[in-house]
């Protein structure tokens, strides 16, 4: 019996790792940064901020529709990869983690792989991707198309696009976790 409660405990313990546990899982074998390498990382933390900053702005331009979902988890991952809180409060970066991390594919621990979702015939239509039961600010953060761009274009990821529109109070909103619909097709033999 306390064989199989401390086998328990240790699964859960890899299951629930803290964030700390999961970045040092992520570095595989200490590299050296080139000067080259540190200065494109700076970079592109300081990016990422500016296109950021501008969220506001275009989530309450009425002509956007639609805006991209970001896992939280990896965002967290990548900021440690670039030492996003140090170079953008112009600090040297953390040595630490500093583009020592390989980062998994963007958005692939929030969505469903094996979906059995009825699929647009468009592949790269929004309603293609079903999300994990996720929850705003815990698993992930809304973007504007340009910083998804950005960052998909330097790594590999899962695209996840939703529509976004404005109440009748003025408020925007992003529908984030789509309605579902269940079909029931009957084929009849006569």
């Amino acid at each position: 019996m306390i064989r199989i409660v401390s086998t328990l405990f240790s699964n859960a313990c890899r299951i629930f790792r803290s964030p700390q546990e999961e970045i040092e899982s992520l570095i595989q074998e200490r590299v050296e940064i080139t000067p080259n390498k540190m200065q494109d990382l700076k970079e592109e933390a300081l990016r990422v901020r500016d296109l950021l900053n501008q969220f506001e702005d275009e989530y309450l331009d009425e002509r956007k529709e639609f805006f991209y979902i970001l896992s939280l988890r990896w965002f967290n991952l990548w900021k440690a990869h670039v030492s996003y809180e140090y170079v953008t409060k112009n600090q040297e970066p953390d040595g630490k983690y500093f583009g020592q991390l390989t980062l998994p594919k963007i958005n692939n621990d929030i969505v469903v792989e094996d979906s059995r979702l009825i699929k647009y015939p468009q592949d790269d239509h929004y309603c293609n991707v079903e999300l994990k039961p996720i929850q705003q600010e815990r698993d992930y953060i809304i973007v504007t198309e340009n910083t998804w761009n950005y960052l998909s274009s330097k790594y590999p990821a899962i695209e996840v696009k939703r529509p976004c529109y404005t109440l009748p109070d003025g408020k925007r909103r992003v529908e984030v976790m789509l309605k579902k619909v269940f079909s029931l097709l009957t084929l009849l033999n006569f």
